[in-house]
């Protein structure tokens, strides 16, 4: 009886065992797969810009301080958070960081010559959440977004970053889009050479504006290939 009574005890010790190492093993998988779902980033840029012989500047440019050259560098650093939700949802946080600020005061002109000047403050850049239905044909995002990013958008020149400074090669100086606000956009893909798109944004700096002062767009987008060559035509309301 006492030798029975030493197996059973050993063989539940040994279950009891595997049963903890296979919940063990189970967790770490659970956890393992938990922190695949999230996805870090960071992105830091730095602009150094002069200005040569624009000494004249000051009698263009209302308010302009002083009539010298100047040279200024910029520095902007960008924290994203990514996630991974549910099927076919994802969820993004952007952090801007920003230090010193651009020539397109003293440059003057019809454009700015930086872009990335608009961003002078540390900020809650972006925080939203995306829902892809039909196989990713349609594309609900609400939150803070960026409309630049959904719309007038271009292969070749749509970061101002790492593409191009000025920001009549970023986004069509005949569009006024705002920059980062809280708002919705829906994208919708019938067929690989159509793409429709409609949003409405804040177009201040408050989420109560959004009432009265919002940015409203519709795009319908064709994307033919002529001779294997991509391309994009796109039409805006």
């Amino acid at each position: 009886m006492t030798a029975l009574f030493a197996v059973v005890v050993w063989a539940c010790t040994i279950g009891v065992g595997f049963a903890a190492e296979s919940a063990s093993d189970e967790a770490a998988v659970s956890g393992q797969e938990f922190l695949e779902r999230f996805e870090f980033g960071l992105e830091v840029v730095s602009v150094l810009q002069g200005s040569v012989k624009n000494n004249h500047n000051y009698k263009r440019v209302p308010g302009y301080p002083t009539q010298h050259d100047r040279t200024k560098l910029q520095t902007i650093a960008d924290l994203t958070l990514e996630a991974r939700l549910w099927g076919g949802a994802i969820a993004l946080f952007s952090y801007e960081a920003v230090e010193g600020s651009g020539l397109d005061r003293q440059a003057g002109g019809l454009t700015g010559v930086n872009d990335n000047a608009k961003a002078y403050d540390n900020k809650f850049a972006e925080f939203w959440i995306e829902q892809s239905l039909f196989d990713e044909r349609l594309v609900v995002t609400l939150g803070k977004l960026d409309p630049g990013a959904y719309f007038d958008s271009n292969a070749v020149a749509n970061d101002e970053r790492g593409q191009f400074l000025s920001n009549q090669f970023v986004n069509s100086p005949t569009i006024d889009i705002p920059d980062y606000g809280y708002g919705v956009r829906i994208g919708y893909l019938p067929f690989e050479w159509l793409s429709l798109g409609v949003g409405v944004f804040e177009d201040g700096h408050k989420y109560a504006n959004i009432a009265k002062d919002r940015f409203s767009i519709a795009e319908v987008a064709f994307m033919p290939q002529f001779m294997g060559r991509e391309g994009a035509y796109r039409f805006h309301v």
